[in-house]
């Protein structure tokens, strides 16, 4: 299915299993730059997921952790991906 998302960021959380790691499997598979996230307490199963969607698909997403309870947490995540999203963006312009 081709829902346009090359060159696109996709924020995928609780993604290290089931259909957020679907999702950001597809994602990556259309090219755009995944980020898998979950609670730290997962941190094998999001690293299993990360080795296994760049295995599958040729594009290794980012992993972010966070926690779901905490606003502030989940702020910090989107505003971290902005700024890495934005830094990549400039360098590929150039």
């Amino acid at each position: 299915m081709e829902l346009g998302l090359k060159d696109k960021v996709v924020v995928c959380l609780s993604s290290a299993a089931g259909i957020g790691k679907g999702i950001a499997a597809e994602a990556a598979r259309e090219g755009a730059q995944a980020v898998i996230c979950n609670a730290e307490a997962y941190k094998e199963d999001l690293l299993t997921a990360q080795a296994e969607i760049e295995k599958e698909t040729g594009n290794r997403p980012y992993t972010v952790f966070y926690d779901v309870r905490d606003a502030a947490s989940i702020k910090k995540l989107i505003d971290d991906v902005a700024v890495s999203a934005g830094r990549r963006s400039s360098a590929m312009a150039r």
